[in-house]
């Protein structure tokens, strides 16, 4: 019952029309960030790895804020609720409508990257192609630092490069990301249940901008944004950076920690208040 209620308001979802015009803006910011490193594969004749370039991408802090911001304004209205849903809800369960909730937003949330992935590769074609090596353009960018070079509005890590294949930092970013933006939603839709209301995106950019401002090192465990970029944690040659164990642990803790407040709220609040909330 959870998945059906999960899919049902998926498929609400993609009947309406802002999730378009959210993608579309997303678009368009990226088309902006890649226009140099087109030009240049267009000159060069070169192709770049876009396994390696999408998981440079989720370890800069302007490009992975923007796609966060948008990603709450896509899913502001969660817990999606209407009159026609009180049905459903009388039948399975307050408890059990809540986490089919809790699942719609971790789907629209992956699938939300997915489209990242593929509008890097509609941007980049056709130069662009999948590998588990970094390839010779990411290398040559981050020997020469050449990202000014390119226009490119974010760096691209040695360390991460030194540590991982383009594969798995791939894999590591992207349920690195995955996971913080769905505690970021989770936060927003637990404020939302709460108070009856669509303010609680307001909360979740707060925790993305986090990762924006100028602070210590120290600091990063105040800010899960910033704990899940790869590029931020000390593999063994950086020791300023946080270690990777405290910092995948703050970033669990704090997913489990949203889920089980969302749920715990669920329990104590009637869910048909929604219907009137502002």
């Amino acid at each position: 019952m959870v998945r059906k209620i999960a899919f049902l308001n998926v498929k609400h979802f993609f009947s309406g029309a802002k999730w378009i015009a959210v993608l579309f803006v997303q678009f368009l910011y990226m088309q902006g960030n890649y226009a140099g490193l087109r030009r240049f594969l267009i000159d060069s004749g070169e192709m770049v790895n876009l396994v390696g370039l999408y998981a440079m991408q989720l370890c800069a802090p302007v490009p992975v804020a923007m796609a966060g911001i948008l990603l709450t304004v896509l899913l502001s209205d969660a817990p999606f609720y209407t009159e026609a849903q009180n049905a459903v809800l009388i039948r399975c369960g307050q408890r059990t409508w809540i986490k089919g909730q809790l699942l719609y937003c971790v789907l629209v949330t992956t699938i939300y990257m997915g489209a990242l992935l593929l509008f890097q590769g509609v941007l980049l074609a056709p130069y662009g192609y999948f590998s588990g090596d970094w390839g010779r353009v990411i290398r040559s960018i981050v020997q020469a630092d050449a990202m000014s070079e390119y226009a490119l509005p974010f760096a691209f890590s040695g360390g991460v490069m030194h540590q991982f294949s383009a594969g798995g930092a791939f894999g590591a970013a992207v349920v690195l990301r995955l996971i913080v933006f769905s505690t970021c939603v989770f936060l927003m839709f637990t404020i939302n249940l709460r108070f009856r209301t669509r303010l609680g995106a307001l909360a979740a950019m707060g925790v993305l901008l986090l990762d924006l401002l100028e602070k210590p090192y120290r600091w990063y465990v105040f800010s899960i944004s910033s704990l899940a970029r790869l590029s931020n944690l000390n593999f063994g040659y950086e020791e300023h950076l946080p270690e990777v164990a405290p910092a995948l642990g703050i970033v669990l803790g704090a997913c489990a920690g949203m889920v089980a407040l969302a749920l715990y709220v669920g329990r104590r609040y009637d869910v048909a208040d929604l219907a009137n909330r502002e």
